[in-house]
Formats: C-alpha cells, sequence, structure tokens
C-alpha cells in the first residue's frame, strides 16, 4: 500500500493505507474513489473552460491517467482486503460475486430434502468386545448396572452367571438383555433393565455375544428420540453460504455441498461422541482402554421413504438426489444388500480418522412388505429399528472382532519403537525396562484372543447363524455375488493370522532387548559392587590402623596407671 498509490491520494490530503488501517468499509473507500474522481473532474472542466486556449488535449481525456490511478490503487487495496478477511470482504469482481451467489442458491435447492421425503436417524449401535483381559471389568460393570439382579415379571438371566458358563465351556451363544429404560421409567408390559441414558437417547436394547471362549462382545442399540433423529433433515435444509477459510499466503473457498456436508459430519459425530462416553463410563472393555477411547466400532440406522441413500443401490438417473451425496460417499465395493429386502443396505463409508469403525445402514421405508411388518406391531421408527437390528447386529459383532484385530496389529506395529532407545544411562536403561513390562501386562489376554479368532474364522456355519444374507456386487459384473459372512470370516482370518505372527515376533523381540538390558544392567552392577567392595577393604584397613592405634594408646595408659599405683604404695 505504500509507493506511487499513495502519494497520488496525498495531493488530496488522504491516502489508502490510513483509510484501510482506521477500518472503513470497502463500501466507504468506492464512495471516496468516486467523489474524488468526480471532483477531479470537475476541477478539470472548470479550468479548460477558464483557459481554452492553453489545453492541447480534448477535455473528456484530461482526467484519464490519474482516474485510471485512483482505480488500480483502490483495486488493489480492495483484492488485498479481500484476501486478507475473506469473509468479511466480497471479491472485488462482480461477475464473480454474482456467479457465487447465484450458484449458492442453486446448491441450496439442489441438497434440500424433497418435498414428500422424510429423512430420520432411527438408532445407534456400540459395541465393545471383553477380552480375557477384560473379563473382570465386564463382571464389575454389570454389578454396578444392576443387571445381576433378578426382576419380577422381567429378565432373570444373570448376564455374568451366563458368561461364565460360556466361558468355562467354551460355546459360542447369545443372550439378550431385552429393553433398557432409566430408572423410574416404566412404558413397557414387562419390566427390563435400567441404566443411565444419553440424552439424546429414547430407549434401549442389546445382546451379548459370547465369540469365543475368551472373548465376549455386547451392543447396545440405542433408538433416538424423535428430535435427535432431525438433525441431519434440519442441517440439510438450512440455506448456507460459500465459506472461506485464511491461509498462510491467500485463503480458500468452500461450497454449499462442503459446508452442509461438514454440518452433517459434525452431527454425526456429536452423536456418535455420546455413544462412546456411554461404553467408557458404564461398560469399558478393549476400545475404551485405547489412548483416545475413540476406537469403539458404532453404526447408525437412517430411514428415507423412496431415494436410497448409498451410491450402490442408487438410482442413477435422479439428478434431485444430490442431497444424498451429503450424508454418504462410500465406494461401489463397501455396498451391502440385504437379498430378502432391497430396501436395506448397510456399508463402512470412511477408511481412517475417528469414523473408520462406523458402519451406516439405510432403510427404504417404502420397500418394506406387509409380511416383514405382520408381526411387529404397526409401521413406527421402533418397529424400523427392531427389523434392522435383527439383520446387522450379528454381522457388526463380527466386524467389531475384525476391529479388535486391527487395533491389535497397530499396537504390535508401534511397540518395538516406542520402547526407548536409551540404554546407555542407568535412567534409559530402567525406562526401557518398565516400558516392556506395561507392554506384557497390556497384552496379557491378546496371544488367547488372536488365536480364538483365528480357530473361529474356520467355522463356516459360526458366521453363517450370526450373519444375514448380505450381499455385493464384485467389480467384474459376470462374477456372483459376495456374501458379508464370507468376507467377515476370510478377513478374520487373515488378521488373526497376522496378529498371531506379529505377537510371536513382538514378544520374542522384546524378551531377547529384556535378556540383553538384564545383562547389561548386572554388568554394571558387578563393576559396582566391585567398586563396593575395593572401598569396604580400604574401610576395614583404615578401621584396623585406627583400632592398632587405639590399643597401642590403651595399653600405655593401663601401665602408666599401673606404675602410679605402685608408686603411691
Amino acid at each position: 500500500m505504500r509507493g506511487k498509490h499513495c502519494r497520488s491520494f496525498g495531493f488530496y490530503g488522504f491516502s489508502a493505507s490510513a483509510l484501510i488501517c482506521i477500518g472503513w468499509p470497502v463500501s466507504h473507500l468506492l464512495s471516496v474513489r468516486y467523489l474524488v474522481s468526480e471532483t477531479i473532474s470537475s476541477g478539470k472542466e472548470s479550468t479548460s473552460s477558464a483557459k481554452p486556449a492553453i489545453s492541447s488535449q480534448p477535455e473528456s481525456d484530461t482526467p484519464l491517467p490519474l482516474r485510471r490511478t485512483i482505480d488500480r490503487a483502490f483495486q488493489h487495496a480492495w483484492r488485498r482486503l479481500h484476501v486478507r478477511f475473506p469473509q468479511l470482504v466480497p471479491t472485488p469482481n462482480r461477475g464473480d460475486r454474482e456467479f457465487l451467489r447465484r450458484r449458492d442458491v442453486e446448491s441450496n435447492l439442489a441438497t434440500r430434502v424433497p418435498e414428500g421425503e422424510r429423512l430420520q436417524q432411527i438408532a445407534m449401535w456400540g459395541i465393545e468386545i471383553f477380552g480375557p483381559a477384560e473379563a473382570d471389568s465386564l463382571n464389575a460393570a454389570i454389578k454396578h448396572l444392576g443387571w445381576h439382579k433378578d426382576q419380577p415379571f422381567g429378565l432373570n438371566t444373570n448376564p455374568a452367571s451366563w458368561i461364565n458358563e460360556q466361558r468355562t465351556y467354551g460355546t459360542e451363544g447369545n443372550l439378550n438383555l431385552g429393553h433398557i429404560e432409566r430408572p423410574g421409567e416404566s412404558r413397557f408390559l414387562l419390566k427390563g433393565r435400567t441404566a443411565p441414558l444419553p440424552e439424546m437417547v429414547d430407549y434401549a436394547h442389546g445382546y451379548i455375544y459370547q465369540l469365543s471362549p475368551s472373548v465376549t462382545a455386547v451392543i447396545i442399540c440405542f433408538v433416538l428420540t424423535e428430535s435427535a433423529g432431525h438433525a441431519y433433515h434440519e442441517e440439510l435444509n438450512i440455506d448456507r453460504k460459500t465459506g472461506y477459510g485464511t491461509l498462510k499466503d491467500g485463503y480458500r473457498y468452500f461450497d454449499v455441498e462442503h459446508v452442509k456436508r461438514h454440518a452433517v459430519g459434525l452431527a454425526r459425530t456429536k452423536s456418535r461422541t455420546q455413544i462412546v462416553k456411554w461404553f467408557s463410563v458404564h461398560l469399558p472393555g478393549f476400545f475404551s482402554r485405547a489412548p483416545d477411547c475413540n476406537r469403539l466400532p458404532t453404526a447408525e440406522l437412517i430411514s428415507t421413504i423412496c431415494e436410497p441413500l448409498l451410491v450402490g443401490v442408487r438410482a442413477q438417473t435422479r439428478p434431485e438426489a444430490d442431497w444424498t451425496r451429503l450424508l454418504s460417499q462410500p465406494g461401489h465395493k463397501e455396498i451391502w444388500t440385504l437379498e430378502d429386502c432391497a430396501g436395506l443396505a448397510l456399508c463402512w463409508p470412511e477408511s481412517d480418522g475417528d469414523l473408520r469403525y462406523h458402519a451406516i445402514a439405510n432403510l427404504q421405508t417404502s420397500l418394506l412388505t406387509a409380511d416383514q411388518l405382520k408381526y411387529r406391531g404397526g409401521d413406527s421408527d421402533a418397529v424400523h429399528a427392531s427389523i434392522v437390528s435383527d439383520h446387522i447386529e450379528g454381522i457388526m459383532v463380527n466386524f467389531a472382532a475384525i476391529a479388535a484385530l486391527r487395533e491389535i496389529i497397530r499396537l504390535l506395529r508401534l511397540t518395538p519403537s516406542s520402547i526407548s532407545a536409551d540404554t546407555t544411562s542407568r535412567k534409559g536403561t530402567t525406562t526401557c525396562i518398565e516400558q516392556i513390562r506395561l507392554y506384557f501386562d497390556r497384552s496379557i489376554g491378546i496371544p488367547a484372543l488372536t488365536s480364538e479368532l483365528a480357530s473361529r474364522s474356520e467355522k463356516v456355519h459360526s458366521y453363517k447363524w450370526t450373519c444375514s444374507t448380505f450381499q455385493t456386487q464384485p467389480w467384474p459384473r459376470e462374477e456372483k455375488p459376495i456374501e458379508i459372512f464370507e468376507a467377515l470370516r476370510s478377513r478374520t482370518h487373515f488378521l488373526a493370522s497376522q496378529a498371531q505372527s506379529l505377537e510371536g515376533e513382538t514378544r520374542e523381540h522384546l524378551e531377547q532387548l529384556s535378556g540383553i538390558l538384564s545383562t547389561r544392567e548386572n554388568i554394571r552392577t558387578q563393576a559396582r559392587m566391585e567398586l563396593v567392595a575395593v572401598f569396604a577393604v580400604i574401610l576395614s584397613v583404615v578401621s584396623l590402623a585406627v583400632a592398632v592405634m587405639s590399643v597401642d594408646k590403651f595399653s600405655d595408659y593401663i601401665n602408666q596407671y599401673v606404675e602410679s599405683l605402685s608408686k603411691t604404695k
């Protein structure tokens, strides 16, 4: 803002930098620009009329150089302000402003939920795994929730006793926990279990799955309140504007689609966080022990009337379906559709971040048949949650086992590099040994968990029994559809085998490292003991010399005393 542009304004008693520093809006700057331009034009015109013989240029060309300088200065100032404060100062190009305004209007219309469609987030699931190291934690949590007590006119099976029996005899199975409501509420005919529930939850129900003799999974379905279920619908129907984000040397802008997708992501993260916190407080297990406590596998059910949300089952010739892309953008291979009901689809859209273990289920309510609703008690959100739970809970439990194996592999890969490499000093050696001890404490149940899941992955019937018939079409259209139970089984076998191999290598590496450090520490201790022995010998010699000197002095004293006695006699 310094240089010739400021000097050109100094003639009229102000400068562009001064106006910007005092915080004048751009509209005021433009008013000043045109006022100064008109003043220059009127002054030049009066001068030309007073002295027509002196002017050799046409009257209209006289103020153009100065006016162009003023325009360039203001355009430069406006651009600099727009780059520095894009949220407050619009772009100086009027065509760009009109284009952004028109595009925002069109994008808002295209991304609104159409009339006649009902977008509802009905329920969310959370799954926790309890291995050998978390068995005591599970029993304590069940006792703390009061689920071990018998209920009159209700479920009387003690989950802790059932789990201990399954672990003792090494059998698979599942236990229905029934419906779960807040303490003091009684909305069902049979009294169920009680537990503190998040504010957005209406009620819950769940199952306990015994996958292997030492691996237990607890899945809870949280049915949301009607107001909480409208979050996505409300976010998509809010009119947004193009947003800006400042960078070091400029800015970047986010269109309406991006802003709405971000708002939907925040709403999803908010609801998922409440489920994760509930498990970390009331049913902490394998995933709750993670440093960030955010690795818990979760799922959500989103219902629509006609429009499918997932790409694999979406009609390709529906331009009004742009709003569905803001809720999920999965790849084609990640879409699993129920064989008996094309309106129920399942996917895991994210591959990294906190949502890497988050699944999305979409139910098109218009495709439900009368037979599917016949014994459910009508057509409502609670019925939809019950139908979907019956089909995806077994799948989500097996997926949680895969997630646990992936976290174990991550831990095993990070452990060797996380061990302190400074073993030259005594403090570094002690720290390294302590880290090794902590690893062995955390990995007590890993060998049993990986070996049992690897053995279970060889039993096809275990996966067929727990998984509904979801299918996906492979990339070569000629091949037959892939069953989800087979995909889960093969993935579990691969990860369990890999985890077993890594666990053995890591354990061997740490045992060797621990042996080397122990030997090195023994050598250092022996060297210190040698110094102590030398010091003890020196101290003994000194003590002996002092003692000899003391004996000589004492004998002289006795002789003198005896002589004095003899003289007195």
